[in-house]
């Protein structure tokens, strides 16, 4: 059974009437938060699925979509919105279609939105069932760049996205990866401070590292290189040369 996290504002009978069809119909668990960010994080590890049922005059709907996006990234989920058109067009900006599952205006179409969340329960079936993926950790403040690498990959290996390297650090305390792609030209912490604080780290130093730059000069790699990664990607490298690249490097350790 899956967890649906319903995130909505709004007391209406028929709404909760509606989403609690979602029992009945996908045989899913499901539970009701309001839609501010401490009411979504105490449930935020529990949830296969999230819906978020937005309401521009009510909640602060930039703020919650802002806080999907970074916890969707992180932990491989994705959302379903209900909205007006107008919330639409800001949630799909900044969730991105990597990150949506379906978009949906009031008043719902039931049977479409209930189709949708069945394709939802799926994925999110198939993702608790498939241990023998490969765990890769991509760290790029790019969140488009990094989202479409995610969904180069995802059908292959585990992905997490996260945006900085302090959510890098972060989230390596209570979680493992077996391959982190780093960006080298990050503000703030750059990708090569990064990489200087893993290795400086006993229980991080051995994670590979593979380094994601956009600039191909010799003189830029070799500045690269020197840092001694893994390996490096350029960003412009096509979908198939990336998992043929990924690929290589897991059989090589025996993976």
């Amino acid at each position: 059974m899956v967890n649906v996290l319903v995130i909505s504002t709004s007391n209406s009978f028929t709404f909760h009437g509606m989403m609690e069809r979602i029992k009945e119909e996908v045989h899913a668990s499901i539970e009701f938060v309001a839609a501010n960010i401490d009411a979504i994080r105490p449930k935020e590890d529990w949830a296969d699925i999230f819906i978020y049922n937005m309401e521009k005059e009510r909640d602060d709907m930039e703020e919650v979509l802002m806080y999907l996006r970074g916890l969707c990234m992180k932990i491989d989920r994705n959302v379903i919105l209900i909205g007006k058109k107008e919330e639409l067009a800001v949630g799909e900006e900044i969730l991105s279609k990597y990150l949506l599952m379906g978009s949906f205006l009031r008043p719902l179409d039931m049977t479409e939105f209930l189709y949708k969340v069945q394709m939802s329960q799926m994925t999110a079936v198939s993702r608790m069932e498939d241990n023998r993926k490969n765990r890769i950790l991509i760290v790029d403040d790019d969140s488009v760049y990094a989202l479409m690498v995610h969904s180069w990959l995802k059908d292959k290996y585990y992905i997490n996205v996260v945006e900085s390297g302090t959510q890098a650090l972060k989230w390596l305390t209570t979680n493992e990866t077996d391959l982190i792609l780093l960006d080298y030209e990050m503000p703030v912490t750059s990708g090569a401070k990064v990489l200087e604080m893993l290795r400086n780290d006993e229980e991080l130093k051995d994670i590979p590292v593979m380094f994601l730059t956009e600039k191909s000069s010799k003189e830029h790699v070799m500045r690269v290189l020197d840092l001694k990664p893994e390996d490096y990607i350029l960003k412009s490298i096509l979908r198939d040369d990336l998992r043929d690249k990924l690929d290589a490097f897991f059989e090589s350790r025996g993976y």
